[in-house]
């Protein structure tokens, strides 16, 4: 059978653009198929929040968070989202109750929980992973706010006294290893290649008084931030602006 010059034309024109000479009529067209590359694993978050104390007198403690542990080595385009998105958060404190009413005795308002320590995030990332307007790799700890304490109002001749604040808690460490090979890319806008964070939790205030006599409660301080690890011995690429290959900060709050 021949073929026409006209028909191998065709098949150039979508599968080799118009490269392959035309052939003899004896020998049959030949079609390259594309190479295509590897499918896009779906994009990886773990976000873990430990329950919150409850309201009381005093207020209870906020539970401290489990800890992630990940190594991935898969090809993960996130488009608009993180590639691999982790993050633990301590709970926060429960609330202190408070009173309001007219005695001839002193009251108080109850002291407030404390709120638990965020888990440590540790990632090795052995595989290629892609992001648009937000970063590829993203790890963060939050320690969990300290609860209230409670307000005391007393409109008799007792006094009234306000709770104090729970203590926050602290943060966990983020440790996260960029492997040897591992490719990472970014394009749009505020789009780091990793991000890592470890931000204690906020301290929390103290309760008010009103009375003919009486003081208000004290407040806590904020919770610290952990250690922040960060080894990259692969590749980053970022190209919008305010996207830096590596951002990492550790505070308290």
């Amino acid at each position: 059978m021949f073929v026409r010059a006209a028909s191998i034309v065709s098949v150039c024109a979508f599968s080799c653009a118009l490269t392959m000479p035309v052939l003899a009529a004896s020998t049959s067209p030949k079609v390259r198929a594309a190479a295509t590359a590897p499918p896009s694993a779906p994009p990886i978050s773990v976000v873990i929040t430990a329950p919150t104390g409850s309201p009381g007198f005093p207020g209870g403690n906020g539970a401290a968070s489990s800890t992630i542990t990940i190594s991935n080595g898969s090809s993960i385009n996130g488009g608009s989202l993180s590639a691999i998105y982790l993050q633990t958060s301590g709970g926060s404190g429960g609330v202190g109750f408070s009173f309001s009413g007219t005695t001839l005795s002193s009251q108080f308002g109850g002291n407030g929980g404390s709120g638990g320590d965020g888990g440590a995030v540790t990632l090795t990332a052995n595989g290629v992973y892609s992001s648009f307007d937000t970063a590829a790799l993203f790890a963060a700890s939050f320690g969990g706010a300290g609860g209230n304490g409670g307000f005391a109002i007393n409109t008799g001749t007792g006094g009234a006294y306000g709770g104090n604040a729970g203590g926050a808690g602290s943060a966990g460490t983020i440790s996260l290893t960029l492997s040897s090979g591992a490719l990472i890319s970014t394009s749009g806008d505020n789009a780091a290649g990793i991000f890592a964070e470890s931000l204690g939790g906020g301290g929390g205030n103290g309760g008010a008084s009103g009375a003919v006599s009486g003081l208000g409660g004290t407040a806590s301080g904020g919770g610290n931030g952990g250690a922040i690890f960060v080894t990259n011995n692969g590749t980053i690429t970022t190209t919008g602006a305010n996207s830096y290959g590596i951002v990492a900060e550790s505070g308290g709050a």
